[in-house]
Protein backbone atom coordinates (compact mmCIF):
# COMPACT_ATOMS: atom_id res chain seq x y z
CA UNK A 1 0.00 0.00 0.00
CA UNK A 2 2.78 2.42 0.84
CA UNK A 3 6.42 2.59 1.69
CA UNK A 4 8.40 4.00 4.55
CA UNK A 5 11.25 5.91 2.91
CA UNK A 6 13.56 5.50 5.93
CA UNK A 7 12.47 2.06 7.06
CA UNK A 8 15.97 0.78 7.80
CA UNK A 9 19.57 1.85 7.80
CA UNK A 10 20.29 -0.74 5.10
CA UNK A 11 18.16 1.12 2.55
CA UNK A 12 19.51 4.59 3.28
CA UNK A 13 22.76 6.03 4.48
CA UNK A 14 23.23 8.92 6.87
CA UNK A 15 24.35 10.97 3.86
CA UNK A 16 21.08 10.25 1.98
CA UNK A 17 19.01 11.09 5.04
CA UNK A 18 20.82 14.39 5.63
CA UNK A 19 20.42 15.38 1.98
CA UNK A 20 16.71 14.60 2.16
CA UNK A 21 16.21 16.32 5.51
CA UNK A 22 17.80 19.50 4.14
CA UNK A 23 14.82 19.78 1.79
CA UNK A 24 12.42 19.07 4.65
CA UNK A 25 14.00 21.83 6.78
CA UNK A 26 13.36 24.39 4.06
CA UNK A 27 9.79 23.18 3.69
CA UNK A 28 9.31 23.46 7.46
CA UNK A 29 10.64 27.01 7.27
CA UNK A 30 8.31 27.83 4.39
CA UNK A 31 5.30 26.37 6.21
CA UNK A 32 6.18 28.34 9.33
CA UNK A 33 5.63 31.58 7.43
CA UNK A 34 3.14 30.45 4.78
CA UNK A 35 1.13 27.58 6.28
CA UNK A 36 -0.35 26.32 3.03
CA UNK A 37 -0.88 23.58 1.93
CA UNK A 38 -0.98 21.71 5.21
CA UNK A 39 -0.82 17.94 5.46
CA UNK A 40 -0.10 15.59 8.33
CA UNK A 41 2.64 13.83 6.32
CA UNK A 42 4.37 15.78 3.58
CA UNK A 43 5.98 13.99 0.68
CA UNK A 44 9.71 14.62 0.42
CA UNK A 45 11.46 12.36 -2.07
CA UNK A 46 14.63 10.60 -0.99
CA UNK A 47 17.74 12.41 -2.20
CA UNK A 48 20.86 10.55 -3.23
CA UNK A 49 23.11 13.26 -4.62
CA UNK A 50 24.41 16.65 -3.57
CA UNK A 51 24.06 17.64 -7.22
CA UNK A 52 20.25 17.70 -7.05
CA UNK A 53 19.21 21.36 -7.44
CA UNK A 54 16.69 21.28 -4.56
CA UNK A 55 19.24 19.72 -2.23
CA UNK A 56 21.96 22.16 -3.21
CA UNK A 57 19.65 25.14 -2.74
CA UNK A 58 18.38 23.79 0.58
CA UNK A 59 21.84 23.21 1.99
CA UNK A 60 23.00 26.63 0.76
CA UNK A 61 19.96 28.27 2.38
CA UNK A 62 20.49 26.45 5.69
CA UNK A 63 24.18 27.35 5.82
CA UNK A 64 23.30 30.93 4.85
CA UNK A 65 20.70 31.21 7.62
CA UNK A 66 23.13 29.85 10.21
CA UNK A 67 25.82 32.29 9.06
CA UNK A 68 23.32 35.16 9.23
CA UNK A 69 22.27 34.08 12.73
CA UNK A 70 25.90 34.13 13.88
CA UNK A 71 26.70 37.46 12.23
CA UNK A 72 23.68 39.30 13.65
CA UNK A 73 23.81 37.70 17.09
CA UNK A 74 25.03 40.85 18.84
CA UNK A 75 22.78 43.42 17.13
CA UNK A 76 19.61 41.46 16.41
CA UNK A 77 19.44 38.96 19.26
CA UNK A 78 15.80 38.07 18.76
CA UNK A 79 16.23 37.22 15.06
CA UNK A 80 19.42 35.28 15.76
CA UNK A 81 17.75 33.38 18.61
CA UNK A 82 14.74 32.63 16.40
CA UNK A 83 16.88 31.13 13.65
CA UNK A 84 18.86 28.98 16.08
CA UNK A 85 15.65 27.97 17.87
CA UNK A 86 14.14 26.79 14.59
CA UNK A 87 17.02 24.45 13.81
CA UNK A 88 17.44 23.34 17.41
CA UNK A 89 13.78 22.29 17.67
CA UNK A 90 13.98 20.26 14.47
CA UNK A 91 17.35 18.64 15.23
CA UNK A 92 15.87 15.65 17.15
CA UNK A 93 13.77 14.69 14.11
CA UNK A 94 16.47 15.35 11.51
CA UNK A 95 16.75 11.61 10.80
CA UNK A 96 20.33 11.21 11.94
CA UNK A 97 18.82 8.05 13.35
CA UNK A 98 16.05 6.85 11.00
CA UNK A 99 12.54 7.53 12.27
CA UNK A 100 10.52 6.31 9.31
CA UNK A 101 9.02 9.77 8.77
CA UNK A 102 10.84 12.33 6.68
CA UNK A 103 8.53 15.24 7.44
CA UNK A 104 5.45 15.64 9.60
CA UNK A 105 3.84 18.88 10.71
CA UNK A 106 3.75 17.75 14.32
CA UNK A 107 7.53 18.14 14.43
CA UNK A 108 7.35 21.83 13.51
CA UNK A 109 5.16 22.95 16.41
CA UNK A 110 7.89 24.34 18.67
CA UNK A 111 10.03 25.45 15.73
CA UNK A 112 7.17 27.59 14.38
CA UNK A 113 7.65 29.95 17.31
CA UNK A 114 10.59 31.28 15.31
CA UNK A 115 8.33 32.57 12.54
CA UNK A 116 6.05 34.23 15.07
CA UNK A 117 8.97 35.98 16.72
CA UNK A 118 10.45 37.14 13.41
CA UNK A 119 7.13 38.39 12.01
CA UNK A 120 6.30 40.09 15.30
CA UNK A 121 9.71 41.77 15.38
CA UNK A 122 9.40 43.03 11.79
CA UNK A 123 5.89 44.39 12.35
CA UNK A 124 6.96 46.01 15.62
CA UNK A 125 9.86 47.74 13.87
CA UNK A 126 7.55 48.97 11.11
CA UNK A 127 4.85 50.24 13.47
CA UNK A 128 7.28 52.03 15.81
CA UNK A 129 9.19 53.85 13.08
CA UNK A 130 8.90 57.60 12.56
CA UNK A 131 7.78 57.25 8.94
CA UNK A 132 4.02 57.15 8.53
CA UNK A 133 4.23 55.10 5.34
CA UNK A 134 6.08 52.32 7.16
CA UNK A 135 3.60 52.47 10.06
CA UNK A 136 0.76 51.94 7.60
CA UNK A 137 2.65 49.08 5.93
CA UNK A 138 3.19 47.50 9.35
CA UNK A 139 -0.45 47.80 10.36
CA UNK A 140 -1.68 46.52 6.99
CA UNK A 141 0.77 43.62 7.23
CA UNK A 142 -0.52 42.78 10.69
CA UNK A 143 -4.11 42.92 9.45
CA UNK A 144 -3.35 40.82 6.38
CA UNK A 145 -1.42 38.20 8.36
CA UNK A 146 -4.14 38.01 11.02
CA UNK A 147 -6.89 37.55 8.43
CA UNK A 148 -4.92 35.04 6.34
CA UNK A 149 -3.78 32.94 9.30
CA UNK A 150 -7.25 33.11 10.84
CA UNK A 151 -8.85 31.91 7.62
CA UNK A 152 -6.33 29.08 7.21
CA UNK A 153 -6.87 28.02 10.83
CA UNK A 154 -10.65 28.05 10.35
CA UNK A 155 -10.34 25.90 7.22
CA UNK A 156 -7.91 23.48 8.85
CA UNK A 157 -10.32 22.92 11.74
CA UNK A 158 -12.60 20.99 9.38
CA UNK A 159 -9.81 18.50 8.69
CA UNK A 160 -9.18 18.11 12.42
CA UNK A 161 -12.88 17.73 13.30
CA UNK A 162 -12.32 14.09 14.22
CA UNK A 163 -9.91 11.24 13.43
CA UNK A 164 -11.90 10.08 10.43
CA UNK A 165 -11.96 13.54 8.84
CA UNK A 166 -8.25 14.01 9.49
CA UNK A 167 -7.15 10.75 7.92
CA UNK A 168 -9.55 11.02 4.98
CA UNK A 169 -8.15 14.49 4.23
CA UNK A 170 -4.61 13.16 4.59
CA UNK A 171 -5.48 10.25 2.29
CA UNK A 172 -6.56 12.73 -0.40
CA UNK A 173 -3.13 14.35 -0.21
CA UNK A 174 -0.98 11.26 0.38
CA UNK A 175 -2.61 8.16 -1.14
CA UNK A 176 0.90 6.69 -1.55
CA UNK A 177 1.69 6.54 2.17
CA UNK A 178 0.84 3.34 4.02
CA UNK A 179 0.80 4.94 7.46
CA UNK A 180 -2.28 6.95 6.41
CA UNK A 181 -4.16 3.75 5.54
CA UNK A 182 -3.04 2.23 8.83
CA UNK A 183 -4.31 5.21 10.84
CA UNK A 184 -7.57 5.28 8.90
CA UNK A 185 -7.94 1.56 9.58
CA UNK A 186 -7.73 2.23 13.33
CA UNK A 187 -10.60 4.70 12.95
CA UNK A 188 -12.86 2.10 11.39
Amino acid sequence: IGVRPFSSTVETTLFNRLLTVSKAMIKYLYLSFIPYPLNVYHKINLSVSLAEPKVLLAITAIIGLIIIAVLIARKQKLISFSLFWFFLCLAPVANIFPTGIIMAEKYAYAASLSASLILGFIIYKLVTTNKNVLKIVGLLSLLLITIAYGYLTFQRNFAWKNNEALWLKTLEQRPDYGRVYNNLGFVY
